[in-house]
């Protein structure tokens, strides 16, 4: 398994609900896809549109984030509660 190197500067400090509200329902639904760890391709495969609409969509995602890697925006997305990844819905708590 591949370690993930994470810098501060990755991570954008104020990501909250105020902010995911400029998100649309599709780009709410990709930000959950992302988080479960979905490529770019299987998102445009189980959505049935353009990868290239999947990176338009992507673009205001990681601008609410204000985040330029991937990894930033899950972990920005999984802190604030925006989304509740498959894997951890998973992870039983007792």
């Amino acid at each position: 398994m591949e370690s993930l190197s994470i810098r501060s500067n990755d991570v954008a400090p104020k990501a909250t609900y105020k902010h995911l509200m400029v998100l649309t329902p599709r780009e709410k639904q990709i930000l959950e896809m992302i988080c479960d760890g979905m490529s770019n391709e299987e998102i445009a495969r189980h959505l049935n549109i353009q990868v290239a609409t999947v990176k338009f969509h992507l673009k205001k995602v990681y601008s609410v984030f204000q985040a330029k890697k991937r990894h930033a925006v899950i972990i920005q997305a999984v802190k604030t509660g925006a989304v509740r990844p498959s894997w951890i819905r998973e992870v039983s708590l007792s």
